[in-house]
């Protein structure tokens, strides 16, 4: 019954963001308006133990206490007889008469040995639970790693060997990802020393009132990279209104691309291109899919591709005329308690695919939450791509 609730307030509050329907407190928002698919069936195996040691075990255990006292005394077999006990006295007898009478008082009930066994382990499933979820909440969502990976990007001039990218993803920048959380990722940002940022995607929670602290965020990047900071949109982009993400972007001086492109460093042996697609949230809406060839115009068509794209399932529109796609969108499953649920029904979760036809993908975890604020299992990334000849 709590899920079906927690399901269904997720569903309300999506609904009042993207229709404006009524009004939603922006703390309640960001905690349901998230997607809550990875959450809620993560959450449901600890629920279904938890029932099954509160409720089935105890069932089960009447059921052997009940069997137990059906056990009857074969025929025939000797009854066993009281052994004597030795007469009272006659002072013994009158102080006996004399004693109050406890034959209506009840001794203190003693919970059976199975009983305490079966609260016990339900209390220490419940803390366990409520454990990993605090942790997850405290410390898991800041708890930033920075990951190297190595790519063979065919047709890089070979004075480009060793260019490297930072890519960060997924900010969510809102009521549970502000400005300390930011510094402490861009922290690892700057460590790396990057020619080039890149942001693939829900840069903005749900609020648009966020719309400018993130832009002016990443604009601080500007001066780390030669080649500045580039960034695309995400689904909640457009929740929280991509008009207005844009417009902050655009006036923060970061490169937003939107079906566009930029030639990186056509100086060094031709360079590559840098495109970026829309997110996939509109074209569901409105029919269509996201237009790389309007993004091939902007650049010349023999350079290798260096393609940014929110959802990674985009690969596959695609194969063969990238020679890399960077996305983010799954969080790493943002939720992994010892056992992953997105691997099990997404293609692409996180880490390095080789797709075919000359195409690889590389998906980062993410660096804000979506909905619960809480990671487990699931580290904040920034990745470190370094660009070889292939």
């Amino acid at each position: 019954m709590g899920v079906a609730i927690f399901i269904g307030l997720a569903l309300l509050a999506r609904a009042a963001t993207l229709f404006r329907v009524m009004h939603v407190p922006s703390s309640l928002t960001a905690f349901f308006a998230g997607e809550m698919s990875f959450i809620a069936v993560v959450a449901l195996p600890i629920l279904f133990a938890q029932m099954v040691i509160g409720a089935v075990a105890p069932v089960g255990a009447g059921v052997l206490r009940y069997v137990g006292r059906g056990v009857s005394v074969p025929a025939g077999a000797p009854s066993p007889s009281p052994s004597p006990s030795p007469s009272p006295s006659s002072a013994e007898a009158s102080a006996s008469a004399d004693a109050p009478s406890s034959a209506g008082a009840s001794a203190p009930a003693v919970l059976p040995r199975r009983v305490l066994i079966e609260r016990a382990a339900g209390l220490a499933l419940t803390a366990t639970t409520g454990s990993i979820f605090s942790w997850g909440a405290v410390r898991g969502r800041i708890d930033f790693e920075t990951i190297e990976v190595v790519v063979k990007l065919p047709g890089l001039p070979r004075v480009l060997e060793g260019y490297t990218i930072a890519q960060i993803s997924d900010l969510h920048v809102g009521t549970f990802v502000e400005d300390a959380q930011l510094r402490r990722g861009f922290e690892h940002v700057i460590k790396i020393k990057p020619d080039l940022v890149v942001a693939t995607g829900d840069l903005v929670d749900h609020d648009p009132a966020y719309a400018k602290k993130m832009a002016d965020a990443l604009a601080s990047l500007q001066g780390v990279a030669k080649d500045g900071v580039s960034a695309i949109l995400g689904n909640h982009d457009y929740y929280a209104g991509s008009n207005q993400v844009v417009h902050a972007l655009r006036g923060s001086g970061v490169n937003i691309l939107v079906d566009g492109g930029r030639h990186i460093r056509p100086g060094d042996g031709g360079g590559f291109a840098l495109l970026g697609v829309d997110d996939l949230f509109p074209y569901r809406v409105r029919g269509g899919t996201p237009r790389l060839d309007l993004a091939e115009q902007s650049v010349p068509r023999d350079r290798p591709i260096v393609l940014l794209s929110h959802q990674p399932t985009t690969v596959e529109l695609w194969p063969g005329r990238v020679g890399l796609q960077l996305s983010g969108h799954t969080h790493g499953g943002q939720i992994n308690p010892g056992f992953s649920i997105a691997n099990r029904i997404l293609r692409y979760v996180h880490g390095l695919y080789t797709i075919g036809n000359g195409t690889q993908l590389y998906v980062n975890r993410g660096f804000g939450t979506a909905g619960v604020p809480v990671r487990v299992g699931a580290r904040p990334e920034v990745t470190k791509i370094v660009l070889v000849c292939g």
